[in-house]
């Protein structure tokens, strides 16, 4: 049989459609964010790798379903006994002793909930200093949008950057709401 060569062009890749990239970007903002946040609040309070915690995530209601589609794939992910999601802040005073992060590009706070540990006055210097940083972030943001960048950027870029903003509003208003 005879030796032939293939001569074909080499396969293009075609441009991103829209949903693909929401997607991609729901996908990251839910599940990814999400459970890279978890597990750095477990490295950070060393619960071991085998723990299984609890987490609790608050966020706003625009997200919430998605969030509740992507909760097993967190769970598992993560590793977590529990996962609850919420879309408002508890008044539980006993909630605010429990390690958090907030995740602005989510809009969402997550908690980390184990039997095994003791929390002081360092869950409320916590979520102090995280309200400082995310006013600087507004400050930042609120100064960027406010100087030429605006009218010199092309309109999708300023657009993100507005949503970032009102973003970390939404995290100061969670981080308050925890403080009182």
């Amino acid at each position: 049989m005879g030796k032939g060569l293939i001569i074909a062009e080499w396969p293009q890749s075609k441009p991103i459609e829209d949903w693909e990239a929401k997607a991609v970007d729901s996908f990251t903002k839910g599940t990814i964010n999400h459970t890279r946040t978890i597990r750095l609040l477990k490295t950070r309070e060393n619960i071991p790798v085998n723990h299984k915690a609890s987490a609790v995530i608050i966020l706003d209601k625009q997200n919430q379903p998605l969030l509740d589609h992507q909760s097993a794939y967190i769970k598992h992910l993560a590793k977590l006994k529990e996962l609850r999601i919420y879309n408002e802040i508890l008044n539980d005073e006993s909630f605010q002793k429990y390690p958090f992060e907030s995740i602005p590009s989510a809009g969402s706070m997550v908690f980390l909930i184990t039997d095994e540990m003791v929390f002081h006055k360092e869950s409320q210097e916590k979520l102090k200093k995280e309200l400082k940083e995310t006013n600087a972030q507004i400050e930042r943001l609120e100064k960027l949008l406010a100087s030429e960048f605006s009218q010199k950027a092309p309109p999708s870029v300023v657009s993100k950057e507005k949503e970032k903003l009102e973003a970390y509003k939404e995290t100061v208003e969670k981080i308050r709401a925890q403080l009182e």
